[in-house]
């Protein structure tokens, strides 16, 4: 790095918004930040078709959870929690739906909705609550996509077999398998999606809605910073 990221100023570096007068004149500049935040994120297959299995069904308080896994462009799947809110494992209605990703934490999806996840943490449970529907994925080596003989999030196994891609852009084709599956279910609707998460899961909900657009709302916990005034360049 040939500078450090306090001279990252207004003062010393253009605002995303200089020379911006209309919205034509932002959405040009968006394409613009678009085709470089690709580029670092690597190489990411297209999305496949939806294919998707349930494993197995819980019945809770005011929720089915339902634990199942879809297949990612990647060629292999992604485990997720499904939680339907009500009585009914096909409900009628429209249900708005939630992504709720997990923070850092071994438990993957089941720290944010099962009864073992932390009680700070249990915002599907909670949202499941409010009558969302939310589906809760497991992210690259955390929960059951710990790769064999690794600790939870060590991603060089990733990397070896993907050197070209990133482990953000991986999730985030992940993600977007999982808005599919929701847009898929007869009981959603698929103009009502958002995201949630903390730390891990509060910048993939964040990074998430920057690559698709069905995303309309999101909560970022502790996911960003603009590391304004920060001395380090290594952080």
């Amino acid at each position: 790095m040939a500078y450090p990221l306090a001279a990252l100023t207004t003062t010393h570096w253009p605002s995303l918004t200089d020379g911006l007068k209309t919205i034509s004149d932002w959405q040009k500049r968006k394409e613009q930040l678009l085709i470089i935040w690709k580029d670092y994120l690597g190489e990411i297959p297209e999305r496949v078709a939806l294919n998707y299995e349930i494993l197995a069904e819980t019945k809770e308080k005011d929720h089915w959870r339902l634990h199942l896994r879809y297949a990612t462009g990647f060629d292999d799947w992604v485990t997720a929690y499904l939680l339907i809110p009500g009585t009914s494992m096909n409900p009628s209605g429209n249900y708005p739906a939630i992504i709720a990703m997990h923070p850092t934490s071994e438990l993957g999806k089941g720290d944010v909705a099962t009864p073992e996840g932390r009680a700070n943490r249990l915002y599907g449970i909670e949202l499941v609550s409010r009558g969302f529907v939310v589906l809760a994925p497991d992210m690259i080596s955390a929960g059951e996509r710990i790769y064999e003989g690794a600790d939870a999030y060590q991603t060089a196994p990733f990397y070896k077999q993907f050197p070209a891609s990133t482990a953000i852009g991986r999730m985030i084709h992940d993600h977007q398998q999982g808005l599919d599956l929701l847009a898929a279910l007869p009981y959603v609707d698929s103009n009502r999606f958002g995201a949630v998460g903390h730390s891990l899961g509060a910048y993939n909900a964040f990074m998430l809605a920057t690559m698709d657009e069905r995303v309309k709302a999101i909560v970022s916990s502790c996911g960003l910073s603009s590391f304004a005034g920060d001395q380090d360049p290594n952080r």
